[in-house]
């Protein structure tokens, strides 16, 4: 007898198997690769519509907004001499 999730899986199978291979050939992805090696559109993805990335879909309330970068690669924290002063 089926389990719950296994439909889902079935149904699924052949985009499994390519996220499988594109994780053997380089053993790491990005969320945007691992959309891609699956065959997910970008503008289809959960997280993706979840935070907002796709124009004229607002975020889902409760996610946090988008941390600052440098343009250069990932978030990047505000380093402590640019925090604001607080006079106590």
């Amino acid at each position: 007898m089926p389990r719950p999730g296994d439909r889902h899986l079935i149904a699924h199978r052949e985009q499994l198997d390519r996220l499988a291979q594109a994780l053997f050939a380089k053993e790491t992805l990005d969320e945007d690769e691992a959309y891609a090696a699956a065959g997910v559109p970008r503008d289809a993805a959960p997280g993706a519509l979840a935070r907002g990335d796709v124009p004229g879909v607002p975020p889902e309330p409760g996610m946090l907004p988008k941390p600052a970068t440098d343009g250069s690669g990932p978030p990047v924290a505000a380093s402590p001499n640019t925090q604001p002063k607080v006079n106590t």
